[in-house]
């Protein structure tokens, strides 16, 4: 279980970092068609990859036998700051 926390700990980061690069408007400079399809094709798995680390970072806290874990809550806050951020920024 722990292995898996790590794996979904690391790719919540790397989702994190795509979409703060995506939320900052830093490809919108990029006018060519290829990097346009490259967001379209990485941004639906990336949104579905943070409801599942979502659901396993809770599934960890109710079940594991320490309550406090630093990878869980984190992946938690990460997957909810994206989420909520998604929401709110037209």
């Amino acid at each position: 279980m722990k292995k898996n926390i790590k794996l979904f700990f690391y790719a919540s980061i790397a989702s994190l970092i795509y979409f703060s690069i995506l939320f900052s408007g830093v490809l919108k400079g990029a006018n060519l068609a290829i990097a346009s399809f490259i967001v379209e094709l990485v941004t639906i798995p990336l949104i579905i990859l943070q409801l599942i680390a979502a659901f396993f970072a809770i599934k960890y806290l109710v079940t594991s036998k320490s309550k406090f874990s630093y990878a869980a809550l984190s992946i938690l806050f990460i997957s909810l700051m994206i989420l909520i951020g998604m929401i709110l920024i037209p």
